[in-house]
């Protein structure tokens, strides 16, 4: 303490937060006496709450993910985020929460390619701030066919024919259909689906199949983590009113049936041996 031309001076070196806390000063003369108050508050700067303020994180493409920092200081600091030095917006996809004990943590919904980079949590109050760093690689999973081109296929002239194939990897695989050396582009005979499911199926359908369309088709399956290449499927185009093997089709296989039939029972017809009676006598032919 000390007085200086009437200004009286408490100094409290090296505070700490025992010290916080109402401070009273009583003036006297012997004449009269005033008593002046005064509130001290102990303010501390953010710290990160972790042996070192800086990692590394990886997360699988389209899965969900979550980076946390702990901070302390007095008052309670803010945390803000930051992606590449970019204020991190909050969406559907980025959450903030806070837990009681200072830990800030950034949820990331259904991780994309575009989410990869370094995550910085800043911590601010009057006195100061501090910040924590991640650097979050995105894993990419190279395809997988789950369900490949498989034996030769006869089409029928005229009809319809379907090919598939079921692959998974992360993000979702593109696929470049085949015949031959020539890529396969949609048009009003050629459409190429891709279903929603996990394992993605992916369907090529030629309508109106005509004979040259026959030839050797595959797929060339790839996303950023890779490519491969499908089984090739031969595919030969036969007319409709071919009635051997397989190229048959189920009218055409009714009919034949049907007519089978016809022939056996005109056969068996005419291999019976048919006597007539009169009179309960025997008519001789």
């Amino acid at each position: 303490m000390e007085s200086k031309q009437n200004i009286f001076t408490l100094t409290v070196n090296k505070c700490d937060l025992s010290d916080a806390g109402t401070y009273h000063a009583q003036i006297q003369n012997g004449i009269n006496q005033i008593r002046q108050t005064a509130k001290l508050n102990i303010r501390i700067q953010p710290k990160v709450e972790a042996p070192k303020s800086i990692n590394d994180q990886s997360c699988v493409f389209g899965q969900d993910t979550q980076i946390s920092w702990k901070f302390s200081g007095i008052e309670k600091p803010q945390v803000t985020w930051f992606l590449n030095s970019q204020p991190l917006p909050t969406n559907d996809r980025f959450q903030l929460t806070e837990t009681d004990d200072g830990t800030s943590i950034l949820v990331i919904r259904q991780a994309e390619l575009a989410d990869q980079g370094v995550y910085t949590a800043k911590a601010t109050n009057s006195v100061g701030e501090a910040e924590a760093k991640t650097t979050l690689f995105i894993i990419c999973i190279k395809p997988v066919i789950e369900f490949d081109l498989g034996a030769p296929l006869q089409a029928i002239k005229g009809e319809a024919m379907t090919l598939k194939i079921a692959a998974s990897g992360a993000p979702k695989p593109d696929i470049i259909w085949m015949r031959g050396n020539d890529e396969l582009t949609p048009n009003d005979r050629t459409q190429m689906t891709t279903s929603t499911l996990d394992d993605e199926l992916y369907t090529l359908t030629i309508l109106n199949v005509q004979p040259g369309d026959q030839g050797e088709y595959s797929a060339k399956i790839s996303n950023v983590g890779g490519s491969l290449q499908s089984n090739k499927c031969k595919v030969t185009v036969s007319s409709a009113s071919t009635m051997t093997g397989a190229g048959i089709t189920e009218a055409n296989r009714a009919t034949h049936v049907s007519q089978v039939q016809n022939d056996r029972a005109a056969a068996a017809a005419s291999a019976v041996n048919t006597e007539f009676f009169s009179t309960n006598k025997k008519v001789r032919r």
